[in-house]
């Protein structure tokens, strides 16, 4: 094992004198140490550290975590709570405490941090972002286990240490050896893994950390993709190299059949899980996501916090699958595979029942209901379609929704706090001059369903809508999965029945077929009575559905395949 100390050596805090007087001076850094513990089983604990300057009136409120990333009482996996200088006391709620201690003193906070026995279940069952302590690695993030003094702001200068790191370890708390500075807000925005892992430098100050693999995709896959979609996403922004860090977390799925990805977006970081079977083109689209997250929202306004973040996840979220598709459409997809994704955001929009709850629905429900977890995404993405024409429109296609987002960007530089929501509205105005507020208000807040033009996407194709009989298997996947995989509640008299499916026959595996799409022929492989056969059917339900689709003109190319892809990228 070795040590390693991140920290600058604190400076001698002076008062600076003015002509009026003296400035108060800056609050002390706050400190974070972290050291992983090992025992017979690997790694069991972190061991944390927190130095921070307490309140002036002598007691301070502390916030374990408690609810984050759809994660509940979080606060069990901190144990041996204690604090130098200061008395602890339980709090109002089981994630919160008070310190009492000498006005201003300076705490040393120190407790341990385990995988709770709440904690995630093998197999990359969906995003599991608690702290993970397992015999060859460990994985944390800094929602999960840091511990907030009320009096200590996001933007108060921060240092970290790790004494006694496994050889292979990986942080984006490491850019403070890079050059860049940390504050608290950095300390809570982390992702750290460390043990069997593998750092691969991208260039540029980038780097990936993998522990586990994807079955069609080796470390120089996940490089090269990284570096494709990482230097377009700078050149979209207009930005230069800086530190980043990409983890990767990939186990065999519990079920043979099951494919889980997904991740969370950090500061300057994004944590991305996968089971061993995920489809790179599909990891290559959530990480264009993730790491988008690094302008949207965070460099084009903040978000409103009061009564909730949730209120404004329309644009923090919606407005990232916008960008990062613009990017990819730049050379990474082909229009068909534009159209793809698009046409599987806007159906499942079309189709949803949430699609018009307010967004005081979101605000409740975001973390509570699949469907409404989905809505702002859905939501913000067709908006920012529907901006983009509207300002294509307005300027004779002088300028576009880059614009507005490049003029957010410009003044977010100065006005950090101000909210992102402020920023478009301004930024609207400036670039086409549209008052965008009463689309917000009948859009977002009340949620009225979002309306698009028919040549949204002008020389590529035409949104039209679409009635098609309702999408069904024919039998009850989830109580076949629940069953060993034994097909289970097949309809008598449906196309799965009458093309030879039977309950008590094992599934073995989907062959054809697209999901959610009723038109195109579905086809899974089975054994009958110990016998392999594949059946055929068209998974259709008894109802129809009505939702819009882009479809393409066809045979696009030369000058037309040039204009379109033009058109999507934004060039």
């Amino acid at each position: 094992m070795t040590s390693i100390n991140l920290a600058t050596a604190l400076a001698a805090l002076a008062l600076t004198a003015c002509a009026s007087g003296s400035v108060a001076p800056s609050p002390p850094p706050v400190e974070l140490t972290i050291t992983p513990v090992h025992d017979a089983r690997g790694f069991a604990a972190l061991n944390v550290q927190l130095t921070f300057v307490g309140e002036a009136d002598g007691e301070t409120e502390l916030a374990l975590p408690d609810e984050w990333g759809g994660q509940r009482e979080l606060y069990k996996a901190i144990r041996n709570l204690v604090a130098d200088n200061a008395s602890i006391s339980p709090g109002a709620t089981p994630a919160s405490r008070i310190l009492r201690h000498a006005p201003n003193a300076r705490i040393v906070l120190s407790y341990r941090v385990v995988e709770d026995a709440e904690g995630p279940a093998e197999g990359g069952n969906g995003n599991d972002y608690r702290v993970r302590m397992r015999s060859d690695y460990f994985f944390a993030i800094g929602d999960t286990f840091v511990v907030q003094p009320a009096n200590i702001s996001a933007d108060t200068t921060a240092h970290f240490v790790i004494v006694d790191a496994p050889a292979a370890f990986a942080s984006d708390l490491e850019h403070q050896a890079f050059g860049r500075a940390l504050d608290f807000g950095d300390l809570i925005e982390s992702v750290m893994i460390g043990g069997a892992i593998r750092v691969i430098d991208a260039g540029g100050g980038a780097r990936l950390a993998l522990h586990g693999a994807v079955d069609a995709r080796n470390d120089q896959g996940w490089r090269d993709a990284f570096v494709r979609i990482s230097s377009a996403q700078h050149a979209y922004w207009g930005a230069s190299d800086e530190p980043f860090l990409v983890t990767v977390l990939a186990e065999a799925p519990v079920d043979a059949g099951s494919i889980s990805i997904g991740g969370t977006g950090r500061t300057d970081a994004f944590a991305f899980f996968a089971t061993s079977n995920a489809i790179p083109e599909t990891i290559d689209r959530i990480m264009a996501h993730e790491m988008m997250h690094t302008w949207t929202p965070r460099r084009i306004g903040g978000l409103r916090t009061v009564p909730s973040e949730a209120q404004d996840y329309w644009l923090s979220e919606g407005f990232t699958d916008w960008t990062s598709w613009r990017v990819l459409a730049r050379g990474e997809w082909t229009p068909a595979a534009f159209a793809e994704a698009f046409n599987e955001q806007i159906k499942a929009y079309d189709l949803s029942p949430v699609r018009e709850a307010p967004n005081a629905r979101i605000i409740a429900d975001f973390w509570n209901d699949g469907d409404v977890d989905k809505l702002p995404y859905q939501r913000g993405m067709l908006l920012a379609s529907y901006w983009d024409w509207r300002v294509r429109t307005a300027t004779q296609s002088a300028s576009d929704f880059d614009d507005v987002l490049f003029a957010m960007q410009a003044r977010a530089r100065n006005e950090s706090e101000t909210p992102a929501v402020t920023l478009l509205i301004d930024a609207m105005r400036d670039v086409a001059g549209i008052d965008i507020t009463p689309e917000l208000e009948r859009h977002v807040e009340r949620g009225e369903a979002v309306t698009l033009p028919s040549d949204l996407f002008g020389p590529c194709g035409t949104l039209t809508w679409v009635e098609r009989a309702t999408f069904h298997r024919g039998f009850d996947l989830a109580a076949t999965q629940a069953h060993d995989n034994t097909i289970t509640g097949v309809i008598v008299n449906g196309p799965a029945w009458r093309a030879g499916l039977r309950d008590g026959m094992h599934l073995v595996r989907r062959s054809g077929g697209e999901i959610g799409n009723s038109d195109v022929e579905i086809a899974y492989d089975v054994l009958a009575g110990g016998q392999p056969r594949t059946l055929r059917w068209l998974p259709r339900g008894d109802g129809q559905e009505r939702f819009r689709e882009f479809e393409l003109v066809s045979e696009l190319r030369g000058d037309a395949l040039t204009a379109c892809r033009n058109r999507l990228g934004g060039q």
